[in-house]
């Protein structure tokens, strides 16, 4: 909580002890919330309008977009640079019970199974950061079910991961895996 105390001073973070004491609960009153609150919490919901929040003082890039949203404009921006690297779209979100995949493209002799990963920031490691042996492995499996399902055979499969960042999301790299 030291590290929130300097990000938003006058809440006296620092010296928190899990709930609200007088001194926070004044400076919620003076300052408004953080994004640290949790509104859904009832005594908090009361300052959750945009007058009374610090939210509005701090989230200046805030686009107003949900992560669905952001996620279908990166998956577009590298559908467009696949077709323009010469791929054929074949399936865009193609999902099962069991697995997703988010675009299915040929080139030349070759299906790819391309996992697009957005991050607004690298504070966590980039999109391939986010390819952990058990994703490489989620991946696989709904390739190959993609391949049994749509009887692709004599045809070479490959994993590909198309990593984005900014906003408008853009390509950062494209890494064909196997």
């Amino acid at each position: 909580m030291a590290d929130q105390d300097e990000q938003y001073p006058g809440y006296n973070f620092a010296s928190h002890v899990g709930y609200g004491t007088a001194t926070h609960r004044q400076a919620i009153e003076q300052l408004g919330i953080t994004p640290l609150h949790r509104v859904s919490f009832k005594p908090l919901q009361k300052y959750s309008s945009p007058k009374k929040s610090a939210i509005r003082d701090i989230s200046i890039n805030f686009t107003g977009k949900t992560t669905k949203t952001i996620g279908d404009e990166a998956e577009d921006v590298a559908s467009q640079y696949l077709v323009a690297n010469g791929h054929v779209l074949l399936e865009r979100n193609w999902r099962t019970k069991f697995c997703e995949i988010d675009i299915v493209s040929q080139h030349e002799s070759t299906v790819y199974f391309t996992e697009v990963k957005y991050r607004s920031s690298k504070d966590q490691g980039g999109g391939i950061a986010a390819i952990t042996p058990k994703k490489l492995r989620q991946m696989k499996f709904a390739a190959e079910l993609f391949a049994l399902k749509h009887s692709l055979s004599d045809i070479n499969l490959r994993l590909s991961v198309i990593e984005m960042s900014n906003q408008p999301p853009s390509v950062e790299s494209y890494l064909k895996i196997e």
